[in-house]
């Protein structure tokens, strides 16, 4: 594990780097370099993915709710632990990878403070959940709230997401 992230690191594999004082100071370290190298590179494509996604999926009001599309992992991740939900972890990947897409519904009064983490199919155009604080699921008027906007969509070109 230690010499394979230290070659996908680029970093010489010489006798101090293949046989280290301690294998455990050494595995940590580079584990360290590693993350923020990944991380970077998430932040990289995430705002490259924003840039497509918010000409397909605009910020709009309906209804007194604000639909918002996250800007980097780092909203990801504070939605998450906000809403006490496993959106900042597993999600980043699944927008990524296109499979998902993930946005913020706040009260228009209020559109910093967490209210809503909705989850889209983006093939399909469906919800896949729409989550209260704690994953309570939302009634019906925030439900058709949802499909209102999602029927905006279907004006909108997303052949980016298409197989």
């Amino acid at each position: 594990d230690y010499l394979l992230t230290c070659k996908k690191l680029s970093i010489p594999l010489t006798i101090e780097n293949r046989f280290p004082q301690s294998l455990m100071a050494a595995h940590d370290e580079v584990a360290i370099l590693y993350n923020k190298e990944k991380s970077k590179d998430k932040n990289i494509r995430f705002k490259k993915l924003y840039k497509e996604l918010s000409s397909n999926y605009p910020e709009l009001s309906i209804n007194g709710l604000l639909f918002i599309l996250p800007k980097s992992p780092t909203e990801l991740t504070h939605e998450g632990e906000a809403q006490h939900n496993c959106v900042g972890r597993l999600y980043i990947d699944r927008m990524l990878e296109r499979q998902s897409v993930v946005m913020f519904l706040r009260k228009k009064e209020k559109p910093h403070t967490p209210f809503i983490t909705l989850e889209i199919n983006p093939i399909t155009k469906s919800i896949v959940q729409c989550r209260y604080k704690y994953n309570k699921p939302c009634e019906k008027s925030i439900i058709d709230t949802v499909n209102k906007y999602i029927a905006t969509l279907s004006t909108i070109n997303l052949s980016s997401f298409t197989a």
